[in-house]
C-alpha cells in the first residue's frame, strides 16, 4: 500500500527532491496507476476549489497528511472555512500539521482519530472527500455501509467528493480503460513491482455503473451523481450531492 506520507510524495512532495534514481523516475512519470493518482487528485482539488464557500466545514477522510486540502489554492474572497482530517491512524496528524505549517496554511484544522465506519457524526460537513479505502474493501456492502455514513455526516445539500480504481482488461469484458492512451509494457512493469515486489492489496476493483449503485444505494440521489475520469479511464471520481426529499433510485 501507499501511506498518507507516500501518497503525498507521489503526488507532489516529490517535486521538492532531486530524482536520480531510474525504478523511481519511472514510477512518477511512466507508471499507469501513479499518473492516474495524480490526475485524480488534480481533479478533486478543482471540484474542492468549485464548491468550497465561505463558512465551509470540509473533511479530508481518512486524511493521511491531508494534501488535498492543505495544498488549495482558494479564492482570497472565500473565508472562514475549516478543515477537518479524520483518520484511523493518528500518527499521520503530526505529517499533517508539519505540512500545514511548511506550507503557511492560514486555514483552520483539526484532527480526530475515527473508523471511518464508525464516524457517529451526523450534518456536520459540507463536503467530504475520501480517497483509499474502498480499494482496500472486498466486500461491497461495506462499501455502501462505508457512503452511508458519510451521507449521515454530510449537511443537506454537501457534497461527496470520492474515487474507485476500474478493473483492467484482464478482469471484466466491459473494461474503462482508454487503452489508447495507456502504454501496456508500463502496466506489465507497475504489476510487477506493485503485485511481486511491494505486495499492494488495493485490488479491489470497481466500475462506474457498480460505484454509481453504491453511492445511490447510500442514499445520494440518482441526478446528483458526477462522474470525471482521469485520461487513462483508471481512477475514476465521483461528486454525489446529498438532497433530501427527492431522492431517485438507480434503474437497470
Amino acid at each position: 500500500s501507499l501511506s498518507g506520507y507516500w501518497t503525498w510524495y507521489v503526488i507532489l512532495g516529490f517535486n521538492n527532491h532531486t530524482i536520480n534514481s531510474p525504478l523511481e523516475k519511472f514510477m512518477l512519470e511512466k507508471a499507469p496507476a501513479i499518473l492516474a493518482t495524480q490526475q485524480r487528485f488534480a481533479i478533486f482539488q478543482t471540484l474542492l476549489t468549485k464548491h468550497i464557500k465561505s463558512n465551509s466545514v470540509v473533511c479530508s477522510l481518512p486524511c493521511g497528511m491531508m494534501a488535498d486540502l492543505l495544498t488549495l489554492k482558494l479564492p482570497k474572497e472565500i473565508a472562514e472555512v475549516r478543515f477537518v482530517g479524520i483518520d484511523l491512524d493518528a500518527a499521520a496528524f503530526d505529517l499533517a500539521k508539519d505540512l500545514a505549517k511548511e506550507l503557511r496554511v492560514q486555514t483552520h484544522c483539526s484532527f480526530f482519530q475515527k473508523d471511518a465506519w464508525d464516524l457517529g457524526v451526523e450534518e456536520e460537513f459540507d463536503i467530504i472527500t475520501t480517497n483509499g479505502l474502498n480499494i482496500y474493501e472486498k466486500d461491497d456492502s461495506r462499501v455502501v455501509a462505508l457512503y452511508k455514513g458519510m451521507h449521515r455526516a454530510l449537511k443537506d445539500n454537501g457534497y461527496l467528493i470520492c474515487s474507485t480504481l476500474t478493473p483492467p482488461p484482464v478482469m471484466t469484458s466491459d473494461c474503462e480503460w482508454k487503452m489508447e492512451k495507456i502504454n501496456k509494457e508500463n502496466v506489465a512493469t507497475s504489476v510487477a513491482i506493485f503485485r511481486t515486489i511491494l505486495e499492494a492489496t488495493w485490488t479491489n476493483f470497481r466500475g462506474s455503473e457498480l460505484t454509481f449503485k453504491q453511492l445511490n444505494a447510500a442514499g445520494f440521489d440518482v441526478n446528483s451523481i458526477e462522474i470525471y475520469p482521469d485520461e487513462q479511464g483508471m481512477f475514476l471520481t465521483f461528486l454525489a450531492q446529498k438532497k433530501l426529499g427527492s431522492r431517485r433510485e438507480f434503474k437497470q
